[in-house]
């Protein structure tokens, strides 16, 4: 009787999380069947691409409006907004604006709730492939979004030559550096430290963010977990703390963060000298 329980228990989280999956991926392009992941693209040479200062002024002009548009539908309207670019998108999958204002107008929808946090992987791996799928227009601005959302959806190692190339452009960008540290953090010794010097430039950029002192929590977590560092993972673990203290009590986000500073605090406790 037990195991037919728990058997009964199983199946329903499986349908559950079936259900889930279909939810998140009916709102974006369908990636290839079975590869949920870069390996059917045929190389990352958009990583290394030119950029026209003519196409950066016709996206940067297409930013200014979306942002102005996405500050006058905030709130519960922000949902219909997006549909509205994605229709036109999908309508479009070849056209490079359409696929630029629908990804910018989903990672603004972010903070209202639009992108369930469980779906956000799903979400984002979606629309990096809809902007691999559009014509490359060598343009700044759609790398700089392109970048920000492949680096969103994993931490893809190809992609820290143009985050290095973004940051040249400009340094103080916030969304290019954050996801420029998760990428150096897994990397060799000299990037794992300048990844900790860019998440303190974070914490100084925006002091009252979580993800700032997260990003910086990250950093040191991995240096520690590479030089068996007491040090760091004691940096690692007062950042993480820093970082669940300003993190949303929504349950997912929040629990994610609690599950990454107790992850910390055992590297800590591991690498704390024996007396």
């Amino acid at each position: 009787m037990l195991t037919r329980f728990l058997s009964a228990i199983i199946a329903i989280r499986i349908v559950l999380l079936i259900l889930v999956a279909q939810l998140a991926t009916s709102s974006c392009v369908a990636l290839p069947a079975n590869k949920f992941d870069y390996s059917d693209l045929p190389d990352w040479k958009w990583v290394y691409e030119t950029w026209n200062p003519q196409n950066d002024k016709d996206f940067a002009h297409i930013r200014k409006r979306m942002e102005k548009e996405v500050a006058s539908t905030w709130g519960h309207k922000l949902p219909q907004l997006v549909q509205k670019y994605k229709k036109q998108a999908q309508s479009n999958p070849k056209n490079a604006e359409a696929q630029y204002a629908w990804t910018y107008a989903t990672t603004k929808s972010r903070g209202a709730g639009y992108v369930q946090p469980e779906n956000q992987f799903i979400v984002a791996g979606n629309l990096s492939y809809a902007l691999h799928n559009a014509a490359w227009p060598h343009s700044y601005e759609y790398s700089r979004l392109r970048f920000i959302i492949t680096a969103w959806w994993k931490d893809f190692p190809q992609l820290k030559p143009l985050g290095a190339r973004l940051l040249l452009r400009n340094p103080n960008d916030y969304a290019v550096k954050r996801s420029q540290v998760y990428l150096l953090a897994q990397g060799t010794a000299a990037e794992q430290t300048l990844a900790i010097t860019y998440a303190k430039q974070l914490t100084k950029l925006r002091p009252r963010d979580n993800q700032s002192w997260g990003a910086l929590s990250f950093a040191y977590w991995r240096r520690a977990d590479s030089k068996k560092s007491f040090p760091d993972a004691d940096a690692a673990y007062q950042a993480g703390l820093k970082s669940l203290s300003l993190t949303p009590k929504d349950p997912v986000s929040y629990a994610r963060a609690k599950d990454f500073v107790a992850t910390v605090k055992r590297s800590r406790e591991q690498y704390r000298p024996k007396n």
